[in-house]
């Protein structure tokens, strides 16, 4: 995604995007290194990748959620800029499995239940529900502001 900087409030640490969405305005901790660069006009490009891995887990497992991340930021006087990666994994429990559509449903930790395509080459036959299975979720994200 672009956006262009519509507006900064340097008192409450601001910038408002002007995005295909309509305008954002995003507080920025005293983590976003060089602040005082961006200015009304500058274009922010951001990318942003998630990727979802399901595995079957032991039955017996009753691991704890467990996760891990990483911040890049610019160097001091370095165009604004930043990068993130996070990871999460955790234990989920299969509670309907559809063959027909080749889904299956699951129970999250918190309470909320998805529904999630199935690989074709997983059959779905030789599972069952009450199953627990491992989730791991990886999402990454890098900010940079270009000049014009």
């Amino acid at each position: 995604m672009t956006a262009e900087v519509d507006s900064v409030d340097r008192a409450n640490r601001t910038v408002t995007l002007d995005t295909h969405d309509g305008k954002q305005t995003i507080k920025c901790g005293p983590e976003v290194r060089n602040f005082d660069q961006i200015h009304e006009g500058d274009h922010v490009k951001v990318e942003a990748m998630t990727e979802l891995a399901v595995a079957m887990a032991d039955a017996s497992d009753t691991s704890a959620p467990v996760g891990a991340g990483v911040v890049a930021v610019a160097a001091r006087g370095a165009q604004p800029a930043a990068a993130m990666a996070e990871t999460q994994e955790y234990l989920a429990t299969v509670t309907d499995i559809d063959l027909n559509a080749h889904k299956a449903t699951i129970l999250l930790p918190d309470g909320r239940s998805r529904k999630f395509p199935v690989r074709k080459d997983v059959d779905l036959t030789k599972r069952s529900v009450g199953e627990k299975v491992r989730i791991r979720v990886t999402m990454a994200m890098a900010v940079a502001v270009e000049k014009d």
